[in-house]
């Protein structure tokens, strides 16, 4: 699940990258046009709204300003990393993110289908529960918290 987190967060550390290049004024140039094989309508539309932007959007303006991607392969299988999840962990996972199964299934064969709010919602729930489980590890200096540590200290 690490890994995971990690290309998501390479993604939107990318996606923030690029859409910081992209000048306002010349999202209708020609070269924001060419890279990225959108109509001028198109672009106007996601100078406004910058979620409308594709992942296949992004990666073709990543490589257009010589951003590095070589992390992308990876990138595109999060869908089947995440439907090849332990069953309970899966689910676990997809209910603290707001994800339903058939939105897995979508993006497990499109990996441009990802909308970027899934993706922090995914990044969120991933580091809650990272977060959760190094709390509840043991070290020399702090024993593991269990269920019977929880309920020893609600007395």
């Amino acid at each position: 699940m690490e890994q995971i987190a990690q290309l998501i967060q390479s993604y939107l550390h990318l996606r923030s990258s690029v859409l910081r290049k992209l000048p306002q004024k010349a999202l209708c140039k020609s070269d924001a046009l060419i890279a990225t094989r959108v109509t001028k309508a198109k672009l106007i539309i996601r100078a406004k709204k910058p979620e409308t932007w594709t992942i296949n959007e992004i990666r073709l303006l990543a490589q257009y300003y010589k951003l590095s991607i070589e992390w992308w392969p990876q990138f595109i299988r999060i869908g089947h990393m995440i439907a090849s999840l332990p069953y309970a962990q899966k689910i676990d996972l997809l209910r603290r993110a707001n994800i339903d199964l058939k939105k897995i299934k979508l993006r497990e064969n499109d990996a441009n289908m990802w909308k970027t709010h899934d993706l922090q919602n995914l990044l969120i729930a991933l580091n809650t529960r990272t977060t959760v489980e190094s709390a509840t590890r043991s070290t020399p200096d702090r024993p593991a918290i269990t269920d019977q540590t929880r309920a020893h200290r609600a007395c």
